[in-house]
């Protein structure tokens, strides 16, 4: 599948995404597939949380920008979605593990 352009932004709970066209062509398994967008509605955005043996902590959130509903289906009958997402993180490092602004 071609990867869609992705842009960052921080979700607003229960902000709708509306769809810009009523259909999009996309490759998908190295054919040329038609995808109808889908309304996205953030209903939550807790991010997940990992510790690090290091002490280090990362929060990491996965921002659905756009969702196309394609016109192709997995071996159960359903129909398959590409999605256009972005991936935020942060991390939060002790302060033994930082470099000092004057050392080399």
């Amino acid at each position: 599948m071609t990867p869609l352009v992705c842009t960052l932004f921080r979700p607003i709970l229960g902000l709708s995404v509306m769809p810009e066209q009523p259909q999009i062509e996309i490759e998908f398994q190295g054919r040329r597939v038609m995808g109808t967008p889908v309304t996205v509605k953030t209903l939550s955005s807790s991010p997940l949380s990992y510790e690090l043996e290091d002490g280090t902590k990362l929060d990491i959130n996965v921002v659905v920008n756009q969702v196309l509903r394609l016109d192709a289906y997995n071996e159960h009958g359903e129909p398959i979605y590409a999605m256009k997402q972005t991936v935020v993180s942060s991390a939060l490092v002790p302060p033994r593990l930082k470099k000092r602004k004057d050392a080399k």
